[in-house]
């Protein structure tokens, strides 16, 4: 089974750990509530999914089109839930503190 790299020499370490640094900044700042957060995570998940879509074509790997097919997938269902997901954008703007929090009640 072949590894899919972007960059199939040597690792850049330090690009790695920038991308890593980046992914946790913008993962707390919509922890946060922050809009501007949430539709650059939108963004760049889209660009992802549309990236995976041009890859789709494969390789010599028969398994590579499915296991990108569900990155793609799972790209393009994280987006549906940041977009239209009530709960999701009521934590948000409990997080930015323009609400009050939900008290849960018991369905019968």
């Amino acid at each position: 089974m072949d590894v899919y790299m972007t960059n199939p020499g040597r690792l850049n370490v330090r690009a790695q750990v920038v991308q890593l640094v980046l992914t946790v900044a913008l993962c707390c700042w919509l922890y946060l509530g922050s809009v501007v957060a949430k539709w650059i995570t939108i963004l760049l998940l889209a660009a992802g999914a549309f990236i995976g879509v041009l890859g789709l074509e494969g390789g010599g790997d028969p398994m590579g089109p499915v296991l990108v097919l569900a990155i793609v997938v799972s790209y393009v269902s994280f987006m549906v839930v940041l977009i239209v997901s009530p709960r999701l954008n009521a934590f948000l703007a409990y997080q930015r503190g323009e609400q009050e929090p939900v008290k849960p009640t018991l369905h019968q």
